[in-house]
C-alpha cells in the first residue's frame, strides 16, 4: 500500500504551508496524549482509593 504525502494530495502547497499544518497536527496529537495521560492518572487514583477503602473496611471487621 502506498502512502500519500500532503504534498501529493495538495501539490499547490509550498513547504511553509505544510510545516504550519504539521505543527497544528503535532499540537492536536500532543493534546490528545495529555488527555489520555490525565485519564490514566484519574483511573489510577480511583483504583488506589477503592483499594484503600477496601482494606480499611477489612481491618475494621
Amino acid at each position: 500500500m502506498r502512502v500519500l504525502y500532503q504534498a501529493e494530495l495538495h501539490p499547490e502547497m509550498d513547504g511553509e504551508t505544510f510545516s504550519i499544518i504539521q505543527e497544528k497536527q503535532d499540537k492536536i496529537n500532543g493534546e490528545f496524549c495529555v488527555e489520555l495521560e490525565k485519564d490514566a492518572v484519574e483511573r489510577l487514583a480511583a483504583s488506589l482509593l477503592l483499594t484503600s477503602l477496601f482494606f480499611s473496611v477489612f481491618m475494621l471487621l
